[in-house]
């Protein structure tokens, strides 16, 4: 009997070692594809992000394109061994130019997402356009180093691009200011009249349901959905103090931000503002300022909507301003939306 337990035992360990040897392989291979599924957000309930590098296992969403050319990407390798990416280029679509020589050196291990940014020369910068690009990744694999053995080639065209704002903060030089007058602002929306600069900072507009936008607040405003952006914290320190004091000696505060853009027919723009908000353009090559919502904004209130408000532009580069103040109270909110043309 104690041999046949052990021909018994024997026996069933060896189908065990067929089984795993059998169906290994398709576990691994399981487990790869529900990583790439993960990736993809199939088990959320969000939409799909776009799949632009078609050479498995490289994937990649999120493309971003702002006004200086950088495309930013969220990049997920699940290939079985680490790789070291040794260049990244974008290329007007269709092309077949690629590097002779490395430009970076990005170690990446399986199941590892990160974000890549690719430089692209811009076609069309106008809000609501579209640009096509090839993109390009080269990479070292296993023990081969120095050289660009391989290479992921992928279409990608972006519909929109996002706009880079570089900011000024700044208080009035008077302690006794609480509301900046209207006429310091309209004499140069670049930087008002009377103000001292805090700080210089950049960030962001996004497209949210076909507009360019961005909504920053202080924590009270945290979180709060404007124009379908989730609200965030201002950029910058001394806008996100919260501490804009209602009695004398004021610490009001705000910020110019500036963008120089392509537009070409009628504009909508809407602002979310608590407290003050005024946007100017002017064409790129200088001129006149001229506002969009002629200082009606420009006054302490709970989170008030103004617009659309339309504003048709002949075919040209122009510079945007935008200028925002938060009287006092620690509610500060500002939330712009433009909208280019339909169709």
């Amino acid at each position: 009997m104690l041999t046949g337990d052990r021909h018994a035992r024997a026996g069933k360990a060896q189908s065990a070692m067929e089984y795993l040897m059998t169906y290994g392989w398709a576990i691994l291979i399981i487990a790869v594809v529900l990583g790439i599924l993960y990736f993809l957000g199939v088990f959320n309930s969000t939409p799909l992000p776009l799949v632009c590098l078609q050479n498995p296992p490289f994937l990649c969403s999120n493309p971003q394109l702002n006004s200086d050319g950088a495309l930013t990407i969220t990049f997920g390798y699940f290939g079985p061994a680490p790789i070291t990416i040794t260049g990244l280029l974008c290329n007007i679509t269709p092309s077949s130019k690629y590097p002779s020589e490395e430009t970076t050196r990005i170690p990446v291990q399986p199941g590892q997402t990160m974000t890549l940014t690719f430089q692209c020369p811009l076609l069309n910068t106008n809000f609501g356009s579209s640009s096509s690009y090839d993109l390009w990744i080269f990479y070292d694999q296993g023990a081969v180093t120095g050289l660009q053995q391989n290479y992921a080639k992928g279409f990608l065209t972006v519909s929109y691009v996002s706009v880079l704002w570089n900011v000024t903060v700044w208080q009035p030089s008077s302690s006794n200011v609480d509301l900046l007058p209207y006429s310091s602002v309209t004499a140069n929306p670049e930087l008002p009249v009377g103000v001292t600069v805090k700080e210089h900072t950049t960030w962001e507009s996004l497209l949210k349901n076909n507009a360019e936008a961005y909504s920053f607040s202080t924590d009270y405003h945290m979180n709060d959905i404007y124009f379908g952006i989730e609200t965030t914290v201002f950029p910058s320190k001394l806008l996100a103090a919260d501490n804009a004091s209602c009695t004398k000696p004021y610490s009001s505060h705000g910020y110019s931000a500036i963008a120089y853009v392509n537009l070409n027919g009628n504009y909508n723009f809407t602002i979310i503002s608590d407290d003050g908000t005024e946007i100017f353009y002017r064409p790129a090559s200088g001129g006149t300022w001229h506002s969009v919502f002629n200082g009606v904004a420009w006054k302490g209130e709970p989170p008030t909507q103004y617009g659309p408000t339309t504003v048709n532009f002949a075919n040209g580069t122009y510079e945007l301003a935008v200028d925002w103040t938060d009287i006092c109270d620690p509610a500060g909110l500002s939330a712009v939306a433009i909208s280019p043309p339909a169709g």
